[in-house]
Order: C-alpha cells, then sequence, then structure tokens
C-alpha cells in the first residue's frame, strides 16, 4: 500500500487536501439522529432493510452528509436488492433455452455481475470495506485501542525482569517503535 504524498509533494494543487479523516463517535450528549426511511417504499427485502439500519448505527455513518450522500447512499440500497432478487432467481434456475434451441446461462447471472459492478463502486465510495476506509484516510479510534491493547499484552508477556533474558535486541527494538509511533 502507497503512502500519502505530503502537501509539499503533491503535484496537483488545485485540489485542497483535506488530510487524515477521523471517524469518532459523537460525544454530544443529545442522542444520534433516527435513521433515514429505507428506499424503496417499503418494498425491499427484509435483508436489505436490515443492511440500511446496519450501515446508519456504525461509525462510519458519521461521515455521511445525510443531505447530499443519501440519494447516492439510497441507490446503493436499491442495488443490493435487486442484486440479491437477481441471485434468487438465478439460483432457481441456472440456465435456460437460447432462441436456437441451445442450453445458455441464465441471463440472470450477466445482471449480477453487471450489478456487482455498481454495487463495488458505491461501496469504495462511502468507504465500506476496509480497503476503501484506507483510501479514504478513515482512522477509527478503536484501532488505537487495538494497539494499545497489543503493547499491554506485549508488556505482560515480557515483564521486567524477562526483558534482559531476551536474546534478539531487535524484538525489543520493534516493540519500542511501535510505541513511540502510536504515542
Amino acid at each position: 500500500m502507497s503512502k500519502r504524498k505530503t502537501p509539499e509533494a503533491r503535484q496537483r494543487t488545485n485540489t485542497p487536501d483535506a488530510g487524515e479523516l477521523e471517524a469518532v463517535p459523537s460525544s454530544r450528549s443529545e442522542p444520534a439522529p433516527r435513521p433515514p426511511r429505507p428506499p424503496g417504499g417499503g418494498r425491499l427485502l427484509k435483508a436489505t432493510e436490515e443492511w440500511w439500519l446496519e450501515f446508519w448505527e456504525s461509525p462510519i455513518s458519521n461521515l455521511v452528509d445525510r443531505r447530499s450522500d443519501l440519494r447516492a447512499l439510497s441507490r446503493l440500497a436499491l442495488l443490493y436488492d435487486e442484486r440479491d432478487r437477481a441471485l434468487s432467481a438465478y439460483k432457481r434456475k441456472r440456465s435456460s433455452t437460447g432462441s436456437t434451441g441451445q442450453l445458455v446461462v441464465n441471463p440472470f447471472a450477466r445482471e449480477i455481475a453487471s450489478l456487482d459492478g455498481r454495487i463495488s463502486t458505491l461501496e469504495d465510495r462511502f468507504g465500506l470495506t476496509p480497503a476503501a476506509r484506507l483510501n479514504l484516510g478513515v482512522v477509527y479510534s478503536d484501532a488505537h485501542d487495538g494497539l494499545s491493547e497489543l503493547e499491554r499484552r506485549i508488556e505482560e508477556a515480557f515483564s521486567d525482569d524477562q526483558i534482559d533474558e531476551v536474546e534478539d535486541p531487535r524484538l525489543l527494538r520493534a516493540v519500542e517503535t511501535t510505541a513511540e509511533e502510536t504515542g
């Protein structure tokens, strides 16, 4: 994975650098806003409606602008729904008869592949996969908590009296470097 360029090293300067974005849970005492209504006017599959509600409960939803992003996010939900329906139809009948009587793959297979590409594009835009979140520069505070936990476990494994017994000093340098980098 490539590292982000510093603002000085960037060649294209006509677009501002947002820097690293951090999804931080709101510390406000007010309750989280209610999720918007799922698209589709009540005709979505139950699995799609569950995904919609789970998305709005996730930390990544804090980065969504409800006014400007809602249409694209609704489109993603509709694509998920359409894909699930196409997959169900494909599973019921994987092949069909062509115009000259030959056996052909069910046309839903092509539709599923097309939907997968469109879904993948929107998932990347909203940071719904780990790689997409890294590309967007989203950092979760949980990752830092995980690193702190790892450091604590390393310290437990190598208590002060055991550190002197470690034969490979590179191990200690790696642990110290990691601790310094994470603050």
